[in-house]
């Protein structure tokens, strides 16, 4: 991986990211996750559940692609981590959600109806009823 050393007045430095084919596998991917998400949730699944699974999996993916290159660096894991939930967020609201793609009322979760988070049918104990 390609880094970039950056050094003001001598005191401070910054590992920058810069390998541009790594930057935009990062994207592609964090585009891809939110569909992932409502590929593996069901439609009246909670939100925070779909939140709680976008971060996971961009954990995953940013550890994924950081072990994938020769030599394992935090900085770059935090990094690909960052640009990865940063995308899936932006691409969700901004293009997939409003385009109908993924959603609650997304193609994507009305054609499949399965999905973790699911339970609909509240489960309630009448007077009387003992067990």
């Amino acid at each position: 991986m390609l880094h970039v050393r950056i050094v003001a007045d001598g005191y401070t430095s910054a590992t920058v990211f810069a390998n541009q084919g790594q930057l935009l596998l990062n994207v592609l991917i964090g585009v891809v996750l939110p569909m992932l998400v409502a590929l593996v949730t069901h439609r009246v699944a909670a939100e925070w559940l779909k939140g709680l699974l976008l971060l996971a999996l961009s954990v995953l993916g940013g550890l994924l692609a950081t072990i994938s290159v020769a030599d394992f660096h935090w900085k770059d894991f935090l990094t690909a981590f960052v640009i990865q939930f940063s995308s899936a967020v932006v691409a969700h609201f901004g293009a997939l959600k409003p385009l109908g793609v993924t959603g609650s009322q997304g193609v994507i979760q009305q054609g499949i109806p399965a999905g973790i988070g699911g339970s609909t049918t509240p489960t309630r104990v009448g007077k009387g009823d003992n067990g």
